[in-house]
């Protein structure tokens, strides 16, 4: 950047998101231009189908769920990403009188994705890169709920 150009093709141009006395008036965020930590883009979608009761008194229930998180961005300068994703989950529920029984998938694809990141304490590292921790998200998983309401 220079007082001549102002666009880059390689990253997003800005004002600095902290302020100093030196500072100039643009500056590149290699990070995307979105706060650290913070998905630029997500969304949920949700199928439901409930047919009809059957003629023995069962209810059945299948619910799909689709979601998606873009990546998120842990520090500003050549920016550590983690967190995309798309998640889908099941269940089918079948519910007679006051009992009911829910078969049950998440993330169905089985998708593997760093669902936090964590840096360690500055103190502890003054001489060399702080270590991150990851906390990953949950792979497939099945189960079955039994239920009785009163």
């Amino acid at each position: 950047l220079s007082a001549g150009n102002s666009t880059s093709t390689f990253c997003t141009v800005g004002p600095p998101r902290t302020s100093s006395p030196n500072s100039s008036g643009l500056v590149p965020w290699l990070d995307g231009g979105v706060p650290a930590g913070v998905a630029r883009n997500s969304w949920h979608g949700a199928l439901i189908l409930t047919p009809r009761p059957a003629t023995n008194g069962m209810q059945v229930t299948f619910r799909a769920d689709l979601s998606h998180q873009d990546a998120m961005y842990d520090r500003g300068v050549n920016a550590f990403t983690y967190g995309a994703r798309t998640l889908l989950d099941a269940r089918l529920r079948g519910t007679r009188g006051r009992w009911s029984v829910d078969l049950w998938i998440r993330n169905l694809t089985d998708e593997h994705y760093i669902r936090s990141v964590t840096s360690r304490q500055a103190q502890f590292f003054p001489t060399s890169p702080r270590p991150l921790d990851f906390l990953y998200g949950d792979g497939r998983r099945v189960g079955i709920t039994l239920g009785y309401s009163h």
